[in-house]
């Protein structure tokens, strides 16, 4: 599997699998906002519903999902804004790796690096 670290919000990636994290206090990180907005406010829905709590590790994969340029769309959970340090920048990268390797994506754009990581 081929990886991209994508640190341009602006990047328009035709990746296997977009990576984006959502943090759990309801917020959107960079790009997850972006493709959210794409998605028609899908990902926002679902944060709404409860379908997708945002815990720091959590994931939840978004299959041929119409609107982005990516065949998928996978959500990390980041916990909380306040507490986001390099700690959990590492597990929700961990996260998104053990997700992705149960997908049939052969590439990845990895948005994780637009987030702001104190420390």
């Amino acid at each position: 599997m081929e990886f991209k670290a994508i640190i341009d919000a602006k990047a328009h990636n035709d990746a296997g699998c977009a990576v984006v994290g959502v943090y759990e206090d309801g917020d959107l990180g960079g790009a997850a906002a972006r493709i959210d907005k794409q998605l028609g406010g899908l990902i926002g829905k679902l944060r709404a519903d409860g379908d997708f709590s945002g815990k720091l590790g959590d994931s939840m994969l978004l299959a041929t999902p119409a609107g982005t340029a990516a065949a998928r769309v996978l959500l990390i959970g980041l916990g909380t804004r306040s507490a986001f340090g390099r700690k959990q920048y590492r597990k929700a990268l961990q996260a998104a790796v053990q997700a992705l390797a149960k997908t049939g994506a052969s590439d990845a754009a990895v948005y994780l690096a637009l987030e702001t990581v104190a420390d």
